[in-house]
């Protein structure tokens, strides 16, 4: 039994970008693993600060799994 969930249409606009440009499959999963990772980050901020990552929250974003 699969779980699929589908993703937001920004999600499928970069698929669709990345495969029109004949990037491979793995670089697709990641670029889209890294936008979600971002995605999520940033919600999880207040709204009326400015979009500015210290070093160690860059660190955060880009080291966790």
């Amino acid at each position: 039994m699969s779980s699929y969930r589908k993703d937001s249409p920004f999600l499928d606009q970069m698929r669709r970008t990345i495969r029109t440009r004949h990037h491979s499959i793995r670089t697709e999963h990641v670029y889209v693993d890294w936008v979600k990772r971002f995605i999520i980050f940033h919600k999880k901020r207040p709204r009326h600060l400015p979009v500015v990552l210290s070093r160690e929250e860059a660190s955060r974003l880009f080291t966790s799994s």
